[in-house]
């Protein structure tokens, strides 16, 4: 149950930070409206990142890979920090945290999904 709530977790947060980019995108095209949507956005997949996180304690209490827990806890403050950038729009740090942050989205969900059912 642990593996599947890890496997929901990463697979949610990584279509919130995919999304997240569209959004962006969109936004930079001239869609300003979407840049609510971002900031909603960006704090849910924050909020995905941290249940990831504890679903990922939880794991390493019953033994589990530290891993899990170590990436998590660094994309959930990278996460935060990049919420934070957004807030104070300090897009010259703001964009490139969150291509570095979809990379590893994309990277943790493939390593969940290899764990051993």
């Amino acid at each position: 149950m642990i593996r599947v709530l890890l496997r929901v977790f990463a697979a949610l947060a990584t279509v919130g930070g995919v999304s997240q980019a569209i959004l962006a995108g969109r936004f930079l095209s001239g869609d300003v409206d979407r840049i609510l949507d971002h900031r909603v956005g960006g704090i849910v997949t924050s909020v995905l990142l941290f249940a990831y996180t504890v679903v990922a304690v939880v794991a390493r209490i019953r033994r589990g890979p530290t891993w899990p827990l170590a990436i998590g806890a660094v994309l959930t403050a990278a996460s935060a920090a990049q919420v934070h950038l957004g807030f104070i729009r300090n897009l010259g740090l703001h964009v490139p945290l969150g291509v570095v942050i979809v990379v590893g989205l994309v990277m943790l969900t493939h390593r969940t999904f290899r764990l051993a059912a």
